[in-house]
């Protein structure tokens, strides 16, 4: 469950919130609406941030919603067809099936042929009339979440404003609005005029859901309650910042949508430089209370008018090896980039001369998210070491995974000498604070809804901020796309382009030495062994036991004979193709979605045995002894990333197959750590490409002997053959 002061308690009771929140806890009513309730968004971030609120009993006790979309369903199966997406976060965030169901008895929907049907709002107002005038709360209170595409705001809108809104002096109505908000200055101009003309900007709650990041929001904390941080945070002292995000997958599928935004847009415009204005605005006049929204928004837009808008000169653009493969993608020869290291300046007296970089990618070499900051050498370091390297201190808050806050501090090497190295000070957030717990951090859309409820508008973007980044990334988008500027080619599982390193290297300097601390009693050997830091990794092993964890087990009868991890189109077939054979396999997927679209065409294609689950646990817990699971993730740490969740719930003599086109050194290392777990390995490549994993691919194994022979009879049958 989530870490609240009302976890557990009634929400008549009164709580460590403040008597607003108290207030509105006690007296109102709450009618939620979300408009696009059967997309993605919807099912995987909307309710499931809604549920985590309402069992934590952090909604009004009268609270009822309704999805609205223009598929048609009826209310039983929509309820039917969000529950996997509540289950699933109720397994990482805490619920019961109890509150799952009690949930979602007070979810509804209405259709509508359009996203602006004036009758079909109509309709869906009078169903919400009914529901207010049931009720003798004092206050009556509207919600409208748009998890719809910018280009369907408008019509949206004006609906809402002809039929659904509140009236009466004490009830109000907001909008919670998605990005992107436009692609370019224009675009935005004539959204926000479209939305403004119809509401008021207290009405509006534009969500960018980093703002809502445990890290992010600590930066308030971090710079304005702690002496030193501030007295440093100067270009007096820091060399450079660099604000990262990077993900090891490329876009699955989603090509077709990203092809029309690229990386600029959809990460660097948005969710950096937001976190660029909170780490570099002055302090505002006041960072709680009602007047907080205002101060701490001025202040953002102060650093915003002080950038130099962006220069094509300083970026460094990418797009990794594949990318057009999507079939998604029409165009074969976009440029569209899918890697960005820019250079931003801010001109300023605290931030003149210190460059901030902020930089983005797919199909990279790890999943993280951090902010960066390296300080300038100290003083006479070389004369007073006398020659002997004196690493920079950096401060880095990392955002994913796992939250910390650590400080790379030089100290004296063990033993005779004095040469300095560089360890860490660090507050690792689930250690610190979660060890133990069932509680943990409330993810950063459940925090923001919250906020929407009590009127807290500082972690959402005005107006004002929107046009100014648009200001300032307009012209180098459009030099982009009018002089067809072409991205360099970088291999997927890689830093990026290595251009950008060298450009890097000009302002940060890498300290290629340092390991990050790894060995600690949270470690595992395995889930330790991607950090989040520049480290080495072969020296990233850590000697401690994994924590063993209990699958969810099924029937001996409905067990299944391997399971896959990894449902992209190869993993898909290659599933299909052992259970075209004869095989029950159990397929998992870290998104739900193709956990179903592989049962979907399972059915389709003759009623294949596969059996979808929606977590590890489930998966490891239908398997027969030994089990045995084929993972077809992207080679390099989401591999590590795959090997690590389903370990800790492996037993000796299970069988981890390694089914991706693996660097050699790492499948060593693998086997050798998964050894002492008693867990076996395989690496096995799979040539064919997706017809011939579907169809009979040529599988390449190697490993133990008693791996093989437990494996032989599946791979033999499915692997392709000569007559």
């Amino acid at each position: 469950m989530m870490s609240n002061p009302n976890n557990g308690t009634n929400n008549n009771n009164d709580n460590d919130f403040d008597e607003h929140t108290n207030e509105v806890l006690r007296t109102s009513s709450l009618s939620i609406v979300v408009v696009g309730a059967s997309g993605d968004l919807a099912k995987k971030k909307t309710y499931p941030s809604l549920f985590a609120l309402f069992k934590d009993k952090l909604l009004p006790s009268n609270t009822k919603l309704w999805g609205y979309a223009r598929s048609k369903s009826t209310d039983a199966d929509f309820r039917n067809k969000i529950r996997p997406y509540l289950e699933e976060s109720a397994k990482k965030a805490g619920g019961t099936p109890a509150q799952i169901t009690s949930f979602l008895d007070s979810c509804f929907y209405q259709s509508g042929p359009s996203y602006g049907d004036i009758p079909s709002y109509r309709a869906l107002s009078k169903s919400i009339q009914e529901y207010e005038a049931s009720l003798t709360k004092n206050q009556k209170n509207r919600l409208f979440y748009f998890a719809i595409p910018p280009n369907v705001f408008g019509e949206t809108g004006v609906a809402i404003k002809q039929t659904c809104m509140t009236s009466g002096k004490n009830n109000w109505t907001r909008l919670i609005v998605e990005k992107p908000f436009g692609r370019d200055l224009e675009s935005f101009e004539e959204l926000n005029a479209t939305l403004s003309k119809h509401f008021h900007e207290e009405h509006l709650y534009r969500i960018d859901h980093y703002l809502g990041k445990e890290m992010v929001q600590n930066l308030h904390v971090l710079r304005f309650a702690n002496t030193w941080f501030e007295r440093c945070w100067n270009a007096d002292n820091i060399q450079c910042v660099l604000l990262t995000f990077k993900e090891p997958f490329g876009t699955e599928g989603r090509g077709g949508y990203f092809d029309q935004y690229g990386i600029i847009r959809d990460i660097l415009q948005n969710h950096l430089l937001q976190v660029l204005t909170l780490m570099c605005m002055e302090a505002p006049s006041v960072l709680e209370g009602p007047r907080a929204g205002k101060a701490i928004r001025d202040a953002k837009v102060a650093v915003l008018n002080a950038i130099v808008p962006i220069e094509l000169e300083d970026c460094v653009l990418g797009q990794y090896e594949g990318y057009a493969d999507d079939p998604t993608i029409t165009n074969k020869q976009t440029n569209c980039p899918t890697y960005c290291l820019m250079k931003v300046k801010i001109r300023t007296p605290r931030w003149q001369g210190v460059p901030i970089f902020l930089r983005a990618g797919k199909a990279m070499n790890e999943k993280k998210a951090e902010m960066r900051i390296q300080f300038k050498d100290a003083p006479a370091s070389e004369y007073l070491f006398q020659g002997l390297d004196c690493p920079r201190n950096e401060l880095v808050m990392r955002l994913q995974p796992n939250e910390a806050v650590y400080m790379k501090t030089n100290v004296k090497s063990p033993g005779f000498t004095a040469q300095p190295i560089q360890t860490e000070l660090e507050v690792n957030y689930d250690a610190r604070f979660f060890k133990g717990s069932s509680k943990c951090n409330p993810d950063a859309y459940t925090r923001l809804i919250f906020d929407v409820l009590r009127g807290k508008q500082s972690a959402f973007v005005r107006d004002d901020e929107l046009r100014r980044a648009w200001e300032l990334f307009t012209p180098v988008l459009h030099r982009i796309e009018n002089e067809n500027i072409q991205p360099q080619i970088y291999k997927q599982g890689s830093r990026g382009p290595d251009s950008a390193d060298t450009f890097l290297s000009q302002y940060y300097k890498r300290n290629e030495q340092y390991v990050y601390n790894t060995n600690t009693p949270e470690s595992s050997s395995i889930q330790k062994s991607f950090t989040t830091d520049t480290v080495k990794t072969a020296n990233i092993v850590s000697s401690s036991k994994p924590t063993k964890k209990k699958p969810i087990l099924k029937n001996k009868k409905d067990l299944c004979d391997i399971g896959l991890m990894g449902l992209a189109v190869m993993g898909q077939n290659f599933a299909l193709n052992m259970a075209d054979h004869g095989f029950r396999v159990a397929v998992g997927n870290r998104s739900p979605a193709k956990v179903t679209t592989t049962v979907e065409r399972a059915k389709a294609e003759g009623n294949l045995p596969i059996v979808g689950c929606m977590s590890v646990a489930e998966l490891i817990g239908s398997l027969k002894k030994p089990r045995r699971v084929v993972i077809l993730v992207q080679a390099g740490k989401p591999v590590d990333d795959t090997i690590a969740q389903l370990s800790q719930y492996m037993e000796k003599d299970d069988i981890i197959i390694d089914g991706g086109n693996e660097w050699y050194p790492n499948s060593v290392r693998r086997a050798a750590t998964l050894k002492e777990e008693g867990i076996r390995f395989l690496g096995m490549g799979i040539s064919g490409g997706e017809e011939g994993a579907r169809y009979g691919p040529a599988l390449m194994q190697g490993g133990p002997r008693s791996a093989y022979e437990a494996c032989a009879k599946i791979f033999e049958k499915c692997a392709a053959t000569t007559k």
